[in-house]
């Protein structure tokens, strides 16, 4: 395996750090992007860039700016819109490389997953398929997932104006996530442009999922125009975790890449 490592500055000026998993002679081009605080080293979005590569797909991971990787910026500062320029970004500067194809897949969990959606519903033509998992899809919905599954969780939030956020790993990294945080995702959704996804979509959510549960996953997978396969994993949550969860996330995504 050759991984090259790669850094660049996005258009806000904030150095991006991430890594291209090469083949020599790939099918095709892919891209994964992690959720809110999330990194490239977490175990799901490892695993799915892992199962593209070896699906034969040259595959590009990063850590998303504002975020608990080693890309530049705060916890404090992430936006929808901060997340999705920075898969913008990405593609832009990969676009330069001489291992750039189109139509690529895009992966994604949660966060990432509204990324390549809003991505997708934007550039049509440059989409071969996405993989958008326990995906966010509007700040509305996410609003209701809050008051129906933690409402007491929620309400703190909003009385105390934010959350604390820790890494899962490394409890030394530590941030917050602000109240306007969740205001300003109010003005996002892209459920509604959802009918305009064609291509193959591959979506797995956890059954205990309280942050994008399974009846929003159905929505998404009911609005596309594209084939679209859901996956419901049994005894997870929001984020894949447990071995079993994985595997079946693993074995699920290589049986969907395998079918175009």
């Amino acid at each position: 395996m050759n991984i090259e490592r790669f850094s660049f500055q996005n258009r806000h000026d904030l150095k991006i750090v991430g890594e291209v998993w090469h083949l020599e002679n790939p099918k095709g081009l892919a891209f994964v992007q992690h959720g809110l605080s999330g990194y490239r080293e977490q175990p799901h979005i490892y695993l799915m860039t892992k199962i593209l590569f070896e699906s034969g797909y040259t595959t590009v991971t990063f850590d998303a700016t504002n975020s608990f990787g080693e890309s530049d910026g705060k916890l404090s500062d992430i936006t929808m819109v901060s997340h999705w320029e920075d898969l913008e970004d990405i593609i832009q500067y990969i676009s330069q490389k001489p291992f750039y194809q189109e139509p690529f897949v895009l992966a994604g969990h949660s966060l990432g997953g509204f990324s390549i959606l809003h991505f997708a519903e934007k550039y049509p033509k440059k989409i071969k398929a996405i993989a958008p998992t326990s995906t966010v899809l509007s700040g509305n919905l996410m609003q209701e997932a809050n008051l129906k599954y933690n409402p007491e969780e929620f309400d703190l939030l909003k009385k105390q104006g934010y959350m604390n956020h820790q890494h899962r790993y490394k409890p030394e990294i530590k941030g917050i996530i602000p109240y306007s945080y969740f205001e300003n995702c109010l003005l996002h959704d892209v459920l509604g442009d959802a009918h305009k996804v064609t291509c193959p979509i591959f979506l797995a959510v956890g059954d205990r999922d309280d942050v994008t549960p399974v009846y929003q996953q159905e929505m998404l997978r009911d609005t596309v125009k594209g084939p679209a396969e859901l996956v419901i994993v049994p005894n997870c949550g929001h984020v894949f975790r447990e071995p079993a969860a994985l595997e079946l996330l693993g074995n699920s995504m290589k049986k969907w890449l395998a079918t175009f």
